[in-house]
């Protein structure tokens, strides 16, 4: 079976219900070509991917901005691991936005934190983000703690 050859035509259709909002699987979808080759069609069109595609809403549902989504809680949000995120506006136009326990840990130490240092959910929600629940570690430390943790859960769970 010969490939489909797509002409400028089809690539500009495709362009312009990717600027109406709609992702790249969306237009995949529709026009029945590859992920990558409307990747490189965009590129190649001057036309920037949307950050965080998929995880960003979505102009086309009538949503827009962060502030409109009826799950908007004043400038925090979850992102797509599961930790909450803080918006502190911009700073000369670029968004100034910090994970919630890295934020909540520095404004209990009075100082930013440095890039060894890590912030360890003691009770594993990521969520939780009260004082009392965070652990400013190294990674390292991090690290032997999620594997401990691991290999408790699974004693606990899969032992004889």
């Amino acid at each position: 079976m010969a490939p489909i050859k797509y002409n400028n035509t089809t690539k500009e259709a495709i362009a312009n219900y990717y600027k109406q909002g709609f992702s790249m699987s969306e237009c995949s979808k529709k026009f029945k070509v590859s992920k990558p080759s409307i990747r490189l069609w965009l590129k190649e069109m001057g036309i920037n991917r949307t950050p965080k595609e998929g995880t960003l809403l979505r102009i086309n549902k009538g949503i827009g901005r962060r502030e409109n989504h009826p799950n908007w809680k004043g400038g925090t949000w979850i992102d797509s691991r599961g930790y909450a995120w803080i918006n502190h506006g911009t700073v000369n136009k670029v968004k100034n936005e910090k994970s919630m326990h890295r934020y909540v840990a520095e404004k209990v130490l009075g100082r930013i934190l440095t890039s060894d240092e890590c912030v360890h959910h003691i009770n594993g929600i990521k969520t939780d983000n009260r004082n009392c629940n965070l652990l400013i570690c190294s990674n390292a430390y991090h690290n032997f703690l999620n594997n401990w943790m691991a290999s408790l859960y699974m004693k606990e769970h899969f032992s004889n």
